[in-house]
């Protein structure tokens, strides 16, 4: 329904977002309503790209003003529950000159599924000025995701596991809080191997309204911040928060589209990095590479890059997952 579609950004701003103080420097995430969770996804456990964004929000609540993230790394320590909040508890670690740490760990039921430490900064100017090229890719409007899940589930052509897999993506991609449009949906869902183990795909968070812009008195520091247009430096800190979201979607494909030869039983996230060059518009496409760099005993290295459509390189990820085959022992980690 159209009301269900248009919930999907409000839903998710208050996931991210609107986080309840519990006490000094400690807070809990909102549970929705369950029928407003159907973008979540089928499954029980939280999805990690949640917890690692709630993690930036809640430090982003101790932390003054006019100071950024610039870099983040944390580690999945174990499963959440969606269907129970999680409390975040953050600790100042320093609050220098130009740059806040924060250690912050997530924690449910007293036990801790999630732990990071961020580092936030004073805006300043460039220095030297590099930003890696964004490749040249097909446009997100000339791709349609949904139309080739369609008709992959229905090609007597495929084999009854590939079919049976295009419509358990179609049936999630409609319950997304993104818009995913893989640039060759023919490798990103494993009918013909990749080249080499990387795939593009673009993201935006669905109806989401353009950026607050920055009023008078904090265009310099949303300028200073890197964000072009100006943005107020609320929405630059909803748009690490974002980007921390979307930079665990699909970062993991990279190294699963060569071999089809290989079928993955249990393929997991053990730890999330991300550097923030720009802001990100959350109503616009961003890019997004996934690059498996190696892999061996038992785990894959990632790294992602994610541009604006502007080329701006928006972030550099990095991640390690742990990918466990069909004849191994079962998921337990």
């Amino acid at each position: 329904s159209t009301a269900s579609r248009v919930s999907y950004f409000a839903s998710l701003a208050r996931l991210l977002f609107e986080l309840e103080p519990l006490g000094q420097d400690v807070f809990r995430s909102v549970l929705l309503p369950s029928d407003s969770q159907m973008w979540q996804g089928t499954k029980r456990a939280i999805f990690g790209g949640q917890v690692a964004a709630q993690c930036l929000s809640a430090a982003y609540r101790t932390v003054p003003q006019d100071r950024f993230c610039h870099s983040l790394h944390s580690y999945f320590i174990a499963a959440g529950d969606k269907t129970k909040p999680v409390e975040f508890r953050v600790r100042r670690v320093r609050d220098g000159r130009s740059y806040s740490s924060r250690s912050i760990e997530g924690v449910q039921d007293d036990r801790a599924i999630f732990t990071m430490i961020a580092s936030f900064s004073l805006p300043e100017g460039d220095v030297v000025h590099i930003n890696h090229p964004m490749p040249k890719v097909p446009p997100a409007e000339s791709l349609d995701v949904i139309g080739f899940l369609t008709a992959a589930a229905k090609n007597e052509e495929l084999s009854s596991e590939l079919r049976s897999n295009a419509q358990s993506q179609l049936d999630m991609y409609s319950r997304l809080s993104l818009e995913i449009q893989p640039t060759d949906p023919l490798v990103y869902y494993r009918v013909r191997p990749a080249d080499e183990p990387k795939v593009h795909m673009w993201l935006r968070a669905r109806d989401a309204p353009p950026p607050e812009p920055a009023d008078a008195s904090s265009v310099g520091t949303a300028a200073a911040s890197g964000s072009s247009p100006a943005m107020s430096p609320t929405a630059v800190r909803q748009s690490h928060v974002l980007t921390t979201y979307m930079a665990d979607m699909g970062i993991l494909r990279g190294g699963l589209v060569s071999d089809l030869s290989l079928q993955a039983a249990f393929v997991t996230s053990l730890d999330h990095s991300v550097y923030f060059h720009e802001p990100l518009l959350p109503h616009e496409f961003v890019l997004y590479e996934a690059h498996c760099l190696f892999g061996g005993r038992g785990r894959t290295t990632n790294k992602g890059n994610m541009w604006r459509r502007d080329g701006a390189l928006v972030a550099t990820v990095f991640q390690e997952g742990l990918v466990r085959l069909v004849s191994q022992p079962p998921s337990a980690i």
